[in-house]
């Protein structure tokens, strides 16, 4: 069954990748922010299944984003996606309630592989 996905990712070009793959994996994308401000101000509105969220926006760090959110939504599911290789980061991401990473650039048995941990 496909799950509800908020798309949080400031250059278009991935939002566009990152939702065509979704919605080919049976999801529903039901929202994207361009940056940390809106993620925070429209996550209840959307009340997805799962976020994706960049970890380098515009406005903020995606850290900071994943940690509001969790405040205010325990349950949230939460899926970094990054460019960034650094282990460090990710176990950061992890320990702060993150559900998983993605890596940038990705082909789709990433995003699948990623999903299944995250709803494992």
């Amino acid at each position: 069954m496909g799950k509800n996905i908020f798309i949080v990712e400031d250059l278009p070009i991935m939002r566009d990748l990152l939702s065509t793959n979704l919605e080919s994996l049976g999801h529903k994308v039901v929202g994207f922010a361009e940056n940390g401000k809106e993620a925070i101000a429209h996550y209840a509105e959307h009340n997805p299944d799962l976020m994706t969220l960049d970890i380098s926006l515009p406005d903020m760090d995606g850290l900071f984003v994943l940690k509001e959110i969790r405040l205010k939504h325990p349950q949230a599911k939460i899926l970094i996606v990054t460019a960034n290789d650094q282990k460090m980061l990710q176990k950061q991401a992890l320990a702060m309630g993150a559900s998983g990473v993605l890596l940038k650039p990705f082909v789709i048995e990433d995003v699948t592989a990623a999903l299944s941990k995250v709803f494992s």
